[in-house]
């Protein structure tokens, strides 16, 4: 029989990530539907698809454990019984820390555009998007940091590097979370060319770029961002790329090295 891997990482749909260590222990990142059973469920943010599957997991009477934000580990509270635990922690044996981030705007003006075309094209659908909105817990987005039981690190940085992020954040968090074995990471539409200047201040050992945004734009009938050609271009420049599609996984038999 072959070893397990040392972690496998899921796209399970929207922002969805699930991460299965080698030590047996799964953790559910911003599921859009209920995880089933694993050790705990982490949200990162207080949109409505990285909110729904903790949501359902609660609903379902298991009394689920979610690391989150204290507003959003008490707005799910509201939906029955919850293990709340916040960052930084540790559970099953993995170290999780969590820092906030500045999220790119709501709306430029180019996109403000874009869903103003889309709420006449859908008015129903972003009537029902904007309620939903309106009853969702207040709270700032969170990159995670993931510190396995074999001391290798996994650094998911969300969508934290567009043209507006802070340069004070990016040096620290660049100087103190930089390194890890492995970075996931995605990025928001128009935000190409910024990310690409940024994300090499990291000097991961294995650069993982999925897409967190590109279900809700469909949905809401906004244009994709297109992934492929960032990555080649990183990896014309020498970063250790692998791309996760949505609704794949890439499996790691042991921690990269440098």
């Amino acid at each position: 029989m072959a070893p397990s891997p040392t972690l496998r990482i899921a796209h399970t749909g929207c922002s969805g990530l699930r991460l299965e260590l080698g030590s047996g222990a799964t953790f559910a990142v911003d599921p859009a539907t209920d995880p089933g059973p694993v050790d705990a469920i982490i949200v990162t943010w207080n949109e409505r698809e990285r909110l729904q599957g903790a949501v359902e997991a609660v609903r379902s009477g298991r009394r689920p454990r979610v690391v989150a934000r204290p507003a959003i580990l008490a707005w799910l509270a509201r939906h029955g019984a919850v293990d709340a635990v916040e960052p930084d922690t540790a559970v099953a044996g993995v170290g999780i820390e969590a820092e906030t981030y500045q999220p790119v705007p709501y709306a430029t003006p180019t996109e403000a555009l874009r869903k103003i075309r889309s709420g006449v094209l859908g008015p129903v659908r972003a009537g029902r998007r904007l309620a939903t909105r309106a009853r969702l817990p207040s709270a700032e987005p969170v990159v995670l940091r993931l510190t396995l039981p074999d001391s290798s690190r996994l650094l998911h940085l969300n969508c934290a590097l567009h043209r507006g992020t802070p340069d004070a954040w990016l040096s620290r968090m660049a100087r103190d979370w930089g390194g890890a074995s492995w970075l996931l990471v995605s990025w928001d539409y128009e935000e190409d060319a910024a990310f690409e200047e940024r994300i090499p201040a990291f000097d991961t050992r294995c650069l993982v770029l999925t897409d967190l945004v590109n279900e809700v734009r469909t949905a809401i009938g906004l244009p994709r961002v297109t992934r492929t050609l960032t990555a080649d271009r990183l990896s014309d420049a020498g970063l250790p790329v692998q791309l996760l599609a949505a609704r794949t996984s890439l499996r790691f038999g042991s921690a990269p090295t440098a």
